[in-house]
């Protein structure tokens, strides 16, 4: 799965889990609407080094680490982390 994929999943399926549990507040909405513009954007360009703008806006939607759905957390994590290290 190429980066923007991943991300579009990860703001799709945080947006659900937020809805589903009432707690999709603006400032999620927001997050989630930034990773989708600039992801699809670069969906298919295959740049790099465009995720460390979109940080901020992935720490938002991360999930505690208490939630079935903390295995984002890792899954983030790694992603952030191999696209820091690659250089472009």
């Amino acid at each position: 799965m190429n980066p923007a994929q991943t991300l579009i999943s990860f703001a799709k399926h945080r947006r659900k889990a937020y809805k589903a549990y009432g707690q999709l507040t603006q400032e999620r909405e927001k997050a989630v609407a930034e990773i989708l513009r600039v992801a699809q954007f670069f969906l298919h360009t295959g740049k790099s080094g465009w995720v460390n703008q979109l940080q901020k806006y992935i720490q938002i939607l991360m999930p505690s680490s208490e939630s079935e759905d903390a295995y984002w957390i890792d899954r983030i994590n790694q992603f952030i982390n191999q696209k820091n290290n690659v250089t472009t």
